[in-house]
């Protein structure tokens, strides 16, 4: 799939091989900076764009630091009724003008910041833009911003869609049978799956189970104290490129 000039995201054909670990996630908006430190870790990374929407989580939405707090980015959707979706499915309502609005909220975020117009020149003007011409979806939105902010930071990681490899399994069985599908021996998860996730399924699978460690780092940000877990905007706008030596790639 061609998401635009120099940038490409592989077929499952062209991805790897065999890749020694892998690593499955939705694909979150603009999402925080251990979400990258996962994608730069694993052999593959699989967009799981095919399992349904949850509303209020950070696939439509993420946070910034304004003057008055933390502020929301969401992305409109046009679901009503239909929460039952999967993402790949997911309608973006372009009517709300959102992507001007989001623009806004940057740039009064984060304008002074020195790597602002930088960041925006080469991620975040190119995904609303093309989010605004082509009518995509909220996983194509999504997707989109992942490989953009990945081709700055230099990560080079291959990723495939989970809608491209036809599991029908669900939860925990689904992970194993993707992992699986594309030849993996480990399964790179985050903390917080501990909580719901069944670890003896991956045992059943032959598959080693790991768990992402990320430490996330201070830095100098605009308006007061430091604020973790935010959009991984917040890193590139105030860190730029060493936003790198921050996950550990230089």
């Amino acid at each position: 799939m061609t998401l635009a000039a120099g940038l490409q995201m592989p077929s499952r054909e062209t991805a790897v091989a065999a890749p020694e670990t892998v690593a499955i996630h939705q694909p979150n908006y603009f999402g925080w900076l251990g979400f990258f430190h996962k994608v730069a870790t694993c052999d593959l990374f699989v967009i799981l764009d095919d399992v349904q929407f949850t509303r209020r989580g950070f696939i439509h939405r993420n946070r910034v630091k304004s003057a008055h707090g933390v502020s929301w980015l969401t992305v409109p959707t046009l679901n009503k009724g239909n929460y039952h979706s999967p993402i790949n499915e997911i309608v973006i309502d372009y009517d709300q003008h959102w992507t001007t609005k989001h623009r806004r909220t940057l740039q009064q975020c984060y304008g002074r910041c020195r790597y602002f117009d930088e960041v925006c020149d080469r991620i975040v003007d190119p995904v609303l833009r093309r989010a605004t011409a082509e009518g995509l979806s909220l996983a194509d939105v999504g997707m989109d911003a992942i490989v953009r902010i990945c081709a700055y930071l230099e990560i080079r990681t291959p990723m495939i869609r989970s809608s491209s490899l036809d599991i029908d399994a669900t939860s925990t069985q689904r992970l194993v049978e993707i992992v699986q599908r594309v030849g993996g021996r480990r399964y790179l998860s985050g903390q917080g799956a501990r909580k719901y996730m069944s670890a003896e399924l991956f045992d059943a699978g032959d598959i080693e189970l790991q768990y992402a460690t990320f430490d996330m780092p201070t830095y100098e940000q605009p308006f007061g104290d430091f604020v973790s877990g935010l959009s991984v905007l917040d890193t590139l706008c105030c860190c730029g490129p060493d936003t790198r030596t921050m996950l550990g790639l230089d």
